[in-house]
């Protein structure tokens, strides 16, 4: 399997994808935080004083890298943001708070399971969408959570900010694995705790072949529990787009995708050079500009009448790209091209 099969899985296989993974995301969380478990009992039993504070120096290391990278990517989404009951109406576009709150409820009439997640308004200007629902922290609302930019809500109809705020609850919900729901705290444990073992081995020979040791026993216990997948990530979002296109339709989906992507293009040289860097397996585009199909009622959305020409368009060119100069069209590590989205959609709403 590979990113670029991926548009052409019926969404049953793409379930059973999500599954394998999120079953070895399980296996692995267990194994890390049994290791960890392990470390914490080492700590409080050892009489050597040296491996104690070992122990301790590299737990608090790893905590705070953990913080710095994983954590603080939430915590700067917070600082960024505002709820929903505190938002200005001038942030909010042409909607009023009313029209926005109705919505709110709306998806979580639609969608709702477990838990309710606190919806916060983003201050950015381009079109974002995140989830946060870190079973740790769940305690603390931020990191039980939807963040929208208010960018959406200049950009996109009232229709499409539901389809949007539903993709994101579907990952709230569902489609998250479980390293994404601690934010990588077992991971990062895992990797840097084998080192406060270094103190036990005398010499610096020894400790330096200890240190490549365990570097290549922990890669290789990853890469046999957790085994990874490029396209992990990509499952994700793809069975998100159907559950947004199930709960709202197929057309506003498509349309709710068409309009990040375009609000996301970069104009700048320095940050197109950028998007280059990070797509994976780049190939030879082909690019089917998508405004050539809004001809019918000229609004920057694909209408039900021209939506039949576009997709025929698009199936008929091998790597077809829609909208240049955006990362949102390329298949990068966290996310599927747009156009690859628009196609597993048409595909698995026409059957």
């Amino acid at each position: 399997m590979t990113i670029h099969d991926l548009p052409k899985l019926p969404k049953n296989e793409m379930e059973a994808l999500f599954e394998q993974s999120k079953k070895r995301s399980l296996y692995f969380l267990i194994f890390s935080f049994s290791f960890i478990a392990f470390c914490v009992w080492q700590y409080f039993t050892t009489t050597n004083k040296a491996l104690q504070t070992s122990l301790f120096v590299i737990f608090c290391i790893a905590m705070s890298i953990w913080f710095f990278i994983s954590a603080g990517q939430v915590i700067l989404l917070r600082l960024t943001s505002v709820p929903l009951e505190k938002v200005k109406e001038q942030d909010l576009g042409d909607y009023s708070l009313i029209d926005v709150r109705k919505l709110r409820d709306k998806v979580f009439s639609k969608s709702l399971i477990n838990e309710q997640p606190q919806l916060y308004i983003v201050n950015m200007d381009n079109a974002f969408a995140a989830a946060a629902d870190i079973h740790l922290l769940n305690f603390i609302k931020p990191f039980n959570a939807i963040y929208i930019s208010k960018g959406c809500f200049r950009n996109l109809t009232l229709d499409e900010i539901e389809a949007m705020i539903l993709h994101e609850m579907a990952h709230f919900n569902k489609y998250m694995y479980h390293e994404a729901k601690t934010i990588g705290i077992g991971v990062n444990l895992f990797l840097f705790l084998p080192f406060a073992f270094t103190v036990l081995m005398p010499g610096s020979f020894l400790k330096i072949v200890f240190i490549v040791g365990v570097v290549i026993c922990s890669s290789k216990i990853f890469s046999v529990i957790r085994r990874t997948k490029e396209y992990e990530s990509h499952v994700n979002e793809y069975l998100c787009d159907f559950y947004a296109a199930e709960k709202t339709s197929l057309l506003v989906t498509i349309n709710m995708l068409i309009a990040v992507a375009k609000d996301n293009i970069e104009t700048e040289e320095e940050n197109k050079k950028k998007i280059l860097e990070k797509i994976i397996k780049p190939v030879n585009r082909t690019l089917v500009d998508w405004k050539t199909f809004d001809t019918l009622k000229v609004n920057g959305r694909i209408e039900s009448e021209e939506f039949d020409g576009f997709i025929h368009t698009l199936v008929s060119h091998e790597n077809p790209q829609l909208i240049k100069d955006t990362l949102v069209d390329h298949n990068s590590s966290s996310h599927p091209s747009l156009t690859n989205r628009i196609l597993f959609l048409t595909n698995n709403f026409s059957k």
